[in-house]
């Protein structure tokens, strides 16, 4: 096998990989996954491209890596707003220096969280008004959940 055949047939696994990457996880109902506790964060991203073929060989013309964007953060120091429509998911992103709980209001949703560890909640705003998001052992404000009709 040549060296540009061995490239081509590379570049097709590649091509494999990333779109079973892309794809995959797209698949299945529309309730959120559970998000599990993690002391790192993952970022997801998205592999666009396209190949043209010549007789012996396949080359990569274009390829573009485009992160998914994240959450948003909150923080004790700068509370934030968030808006939202009913029936969209709501996720954002919370870290802390100190451990404690994170509590929703409204929507009942809790999650503890480490000291300088970043977790996310995501859930369904299943319904409308303003919600407060706080650190619930210290009573300290991340923000509000703006959730409007659709």
């Amino acid at each position: 096998m040549s060296r540009n055949q061995r490239m081509a047939m590379l570049a097709i696994a590649i091509l494999i990989v990333a779109v079973a990457v892309v794809v995959v996880p797209g698949s299945g109902d529309d309730d959120p996954a559970p998000v599990a506790q993690s002391s790192t964060e993952t970022e997801t991203v998205e592999v666009t491209g396209s190949t043209t073929s010549t007789d012996a060989e396949t080359t990569t013309t274009e390829a573009q890596l485009k992160p998914k964007p994240k959450p948003p953060l909150l923080t004790a120091a700068e509370p934030r707003e968030l808006e939202y429509k009913k029936g969209d998911t709501i996720s954002f992103r919370v870290r802390h220096t100190a451990d404690d709980e994170i509590h929703v209001h409204g929507f009942d949703k809790s999650k503890d969280v480490k000291a300088n560890e970043t977790v996310t909640m995501s859930f369904r705003a299943n319904i409308e008004g303003i919600f407060e998001v706080e650190l619930e052992h210290s009573g300290t404000p991340l923000g509000t959940l703006k959730v409007e009709p659709k």
